[in-house]
């Protein structure tokens, strides 16, 4: 059971008072799996923008090209462009993103199978330190070199 299952606040059938239902009936912190179902919510988006954000390709304009005019993904044009003066920076924002998205999100979800494995050592190191000050700060350096 978790505490998504069971609801914390709940309104009597009168709508006149609130009542804290975990106060009534807690749930014991081994048996309460919110906290790692949200984590695992968050690791497969976090994966998942790291796979989708380096495949495909919304073009405003033109399509992105290589060296050859032909139409390619970011994950290929990032590299061919980050010494070009013109679109360097949008180069290095892509590189960013997956370097930083690696680095945080796919680690995490590695981290989390083995967590459901029962080491939950690593997870536990991870989403403490570098994955949580890798997430708030590492985390807008792409953006920084969109806006740049």
């Amino acid at each position: 059971m978790s505490v998504l299952q069971q609801g914390v606040l709940t309104i009597d059938s009168a709508y006149n008072v609130t009542i804290d239902t975990c106060k009534y009936n807690p749930i014991a912190p081994e048996l309460d799996t919110s906290p790692g179902i949200i984590l695992l919510i968050a690791s497969i988006f976090g994966f998942g923008w790291w796979v989708f954000g380096m495949i495909i390709y919304v073009p405003n304009i033109a399509t992105i090209t290589d060296d050859s005019s032909a139409a390619t993904i970011p994950l290929f044009w990032m590299w061919n462009n980050i010494g070009n003066n013109q679109r360097g920076w949008t180069a290095l924002a892509y590189l960013a993103g997956f370097f930083v998205n690696a680095f945080v999100s796919v680690v995490e979800l590695a981290a989390f199978i083995f967590y459901a494995t029962g080491k939950n050592w690593w997870f536990g190191w991870w989403v403490n330190y570098p994955g949580m000050i890798g997430a708030i700060f590492l985390s807008g350096i792409a953006p920084v070199c969109s806006i740049l």
